[in-house]
Parts: C-alpha cells; sequence; structure tokens
C-alpha cells in the first residue's frame, strides 16, 4: 500500500524532441543554443544546434507541457511543416528539412511521458518511499526512485546502481 500511495504522489511530465536534419547549417556556428518564440504565447522551442558539437547539418527543438502535448497529436510532415516554417521565419530563408525524426513520450503506453514530478500536494516523501526495497529480494530502480537526481538518465542511472547494490547485500 505504501508503495501504491508513494506512486500516486507523483505525475509524468513530457518533454519532447524534435529533430530537424538540413543540408547545410545556415544558422552558423555563432551559438550553442537559441530559443524560438512562436505567435502564441505558449510557443516557444529550445534548440541546439548539432553543426558545432558532432559536424551534423541538424536542429534539436526540444519543447514541454502542454505544447508538447499538441505536438504529439501531429504527422511528422505536419510537424516538420510547422518546425520549418518557424525555423525559415527566425532566420528568412526557405529551407526544406532533408530528414525529421521526433519523440512523442506522452503517447508511449509504456511511459506516459519523460520524467517524473512531484505535483502540488505531492511530497518528496514519495521518492524516499519508492527507493526503498520491498524486501530482500525485490527493489525498483528508475528517475522516478531518486531524491537527489529525478527526472534525469543519471539519475536512473544512480538509482539502478544503489538497487543493485541492495539486492546484493
Amino acid at each position: 500500500a505504501a508503495y501504491t500511495n508513494a506512486i500516486k504522489q507523483l505525475a509524468m511530465g513530457v518533454l519532447n524532441k524534435c529533430v530537424l536534419r538540413y543540408d547545410t547549417a545556415f544558422w552558423g556556428t555563432a551559438t550553442d543554443t537559441f530559443t524560438i518564440a512562436g505567435s502564441d504565447p505558449h510557443e516557444f522551442y529550445q534548440f541546439i544546434p548539432l553543426n558545432n558539437p558532432v559536424g551534423i547539418p541538424a536542429l534539436v527543438a526540444f519543447n514541454a507541457g502542454s505544447r508538447a502535448r499538441a505536438l504529439e497529436a501531429k504527422s511528422d510532415a505536419q510537424l516538420q511543416a510547422q518546425m520549418a516554417a518557424l525555423v525559415n521565419k527566425t532566420f528568412g530563408v526557405t529551407k526544406t528539412p532533408t530528414a525529421i525524426i521526433a519523440t512523442r513520450w506522452g503517447l508511449d503506453p509504456h511511459s506516459l511521458g519523460a520524467y517524473s514530478y512531484i505535483p502540488v500536494g505531492g511530497s518528496i516523501q514519495a521518492r524516499r518511499t519508492l527507493a526503498k526495497p520491498v524486501n530482500a529480494r525485490l527493489v525498483f530502480a528508475g528517475e522516478a526512485y531518486t531524491e537527489r537526481d529525478a527526472s534525469t538518465v543519471h539519475g536512473a542511472y544512480n538509482s539502478g546502481k544503489a538497487a543493485a547494490k541492495a539486492l546484493l547485500r
């Protein structure tokens, strides 16, 4: 019962990525990240260019929350058109991405989101409860089961290491 109650105190957030690959990096090399705002006050995207760090002429757009959920409903073709229009308007170009790939974590039936968070009314105690072994043979692990690095990949990794150590005792 304690584990079930703890799980109910957490919620799932959505953070999606949309990678737009182009023939050339027409945005240049002057920045490591930039933000583009759309016409809707809630529409903005954080972009990370991949040309500087890895030599790929691509932009990774991050979108979160209700905006991410709205974009999940779009097909890849619709998403490509919308994102390309935003990038084209910003840079004053008419470029078409050569490829697109997008995550849709909120639609994944196994995860239902990208990361856990404590909603209003929730408690950090939920994470503490979930991090405790159920018994000597059953321990849960993941980004939701750590207090220090919750909602991150390294939090999931560290939680897995802690769970393995608990089982080996």
